[in-house]
């Protein structure tokens, strides 16, 4: 069977507002949860043979944090800048050109998009917070 794991990245600081969004930072809560997140996973024998990320700053900080819990390295990380700001369709042609022979993919990135794209895949409204 085929996993999909769709993560938005943990929880950001705003703790400097001259910051770009790009650039914003995990918060510590958010350098805790991430691993944690992640050893999760692995108890349930979820480890990705692939991780795509978002550039931005809080989404690739979160993804080296869960690879490291996964034993992979921050180069197996694949960073796509289109995940940014990704709409629903965006984040559908982003999957469907992966290598059909990957057995879990993950994929971590930004609200709204992720949102919207397990609603309209799921046929559900999963409410943003």
């Amino acid at each position: 069977m085929k996993t999909l794991l769709i993560v938005r990245h943990a929880k950001s600081s705003w703790d400097n507002s001259s910051l770009d969004d790009f650039d914003r930072p995990l918060n510590e809560r958010g350098l805790r949860n991430a691993p944690e997140m992640a050893r999760r996973l692995v108890l349930r024998n979820l480890v990705p043979d692939l991780i795509l990320s978002s550039p931005a700053n809080r989404a690739i900080s979160t993804s080296r944090l869960m690879a490291n819990q996964f034993g992979k390295s921050e180069q197996e990380i694949v960073q796509d800048k289109s995940i940014y700001e990704a709409t629903r369709q965006d984040i559908q042609r982003l999957i469907s050109r992966q290598n059909p022979d990957l057995d879990c993919l993950m994929l971590i990135g930004h609200n709204p998009g992720l949102s919207d794209y397990i609603n309209w895949l799921c046929d559900s409204e999963i409410e943003l917070s």
